[in-house]
Order: structure tokens, then C-alpha cells, then sequence
């Protein structure tokens, strides 16, 4: 829980919407620099989990509705895809790697980043849609298993050192193989 991922917008969001009979667990570490944010928004509605363990993580994944991604600015957040893997639709940004894992509006949404307005409105609407959001869970695990898996990972892996392989060759190969070398 740290300022570099977004949690201030997070919390600024949750504020604005007084969600009733709502949670919204923060899991993870607490850094130094989130806590003045925490004093300032985290009411008796926001709860801090703390470091956990693997299986406590996959815990709170299969107990919420919702996995909320606000990081401003990072790769693909690997927490995207955990969730995902567990079954649970995401809010994400358009700076967190969503837009290489999640399809908005079928396995999540994805929001601009750096706003609160704009995460309060898909929270909202996660919340006035929670019927829906098992069915997005379900689809966020299908594509995580059609795409996502470690053998999906290799493949990806093995395709870029063969693409590498073959422009190394392509490049010591001369431009004119049919004169003899030295001539």
C-alpha cells in the first residue's frame, strides 16, 4: 500500500461514494509515505489487511467482488492477472498493463488513470451491477487460462529468442551470398 500505486485515488474515490454496506480491503504491506492518505480518508468502512501470505492473497481474491487496480503508472501489474485467475473481474487503469490482459466491459473495466471521478464511476458501477460481475470473474479466468498461463509465457518467450536468433543470422548473412568470400 504505497503512493506509486495509486491508492490515494483509490481512497478519494471511495470517499466520494459512501458506498453502504460496502468494504474496501487494502492488502499489502503499508508504506511510510501512505499513511498521512490513510489518517486522512480511511474510515470504519476501509480495512487494512497487512502483509499476506500466498494463500491469505487467494483468500481475499475469492472473498471480494471486485479487484481495483489504480496504479498511474506501471507494466503489467502481475495482481491484474491473479485476480483474474481467481475468478474476479478488475478495475484497472490504462496505465497498469490492463489493456494487454483485460477486455473493458467483459472481464473488467479500465479507467484513465490519475482520477478519482473516473474510478468512483466504475466502482458505482460495479456496485449498482453486482449480478454481473460473476460472470465477468468467470471470463477473466477463461482468458487467463486460454492466454495467461506459464506455457503461454514459454511460448511468448521462445517466439522472441527465435524472432532475436533469426535477425542475428539475417544479419551476418552478406547481402550478396553468390560471390565467393575474398573475391
Amino acid at each position: 500500500i504505497e503512493l506509486s500505486k495509486g491508492i490515494t485515488y483509490l481512497l478519494q474515490a471511495w470517499n466520494l461514494l459512501a458506498l453502504p454496506m460496502a468494504e474496501l480491503v487494502l492488502a499489502g504491506p503499508i508504506q511510510p509515505d501512505i499513511k498521512p492518505f490513510l489518517k486522512q480518508y480511511a474510515g470504519s468502512n476501509v480495512r487494512l489487511t497487512g502483509a499476506l501470505s500466498p494463500r491469505e492473497v487467494v483468500e481475499q481474491y475469492h472473498a471480494t467482488n471486485v479487484s481495483i487496480h489504480p496504479s498511474p503508472n506501471e507494466g503489467l501489474g502481475l495482481v491484474l492477472l491473479e485476480a483474474m485467475a481467481c475468478g474476479v473481474s478488475v478495475i484497472a487503469t490504462d496505465r497498469s498493463g490492463a489493456e494487454d490482459c483485460v477486455t473493458h466491459g467483459k472481464d473488467g473495466l479500465i479507467i484513465p488513470a490519475r482520477s478519482a471521478n473516473q474510478l468512483a464511476e466504475a466502482i458505482w458501477w460495479c456496485f449498482r451491477h453486482r449480478q454481473e460481475l460473476p460472470g465477468m470473474g468467470k471470463a477473466a479466468r477463461q482468458k487467463v487460462e486460454q492466454r495467461f498461463t506459464r506455457a503461454h509465457y514459454e511460448e511468448r518467450q521462445i517466439e522472441v529468442y527465435r524472432s532475436l536468433a533469426s535477425q542475428q543470422v539475417e544479419q551476418e548473412t552478406p547481402a550478396d551470398s553468390s560471390r565467393p568470400v575474398g573475391a
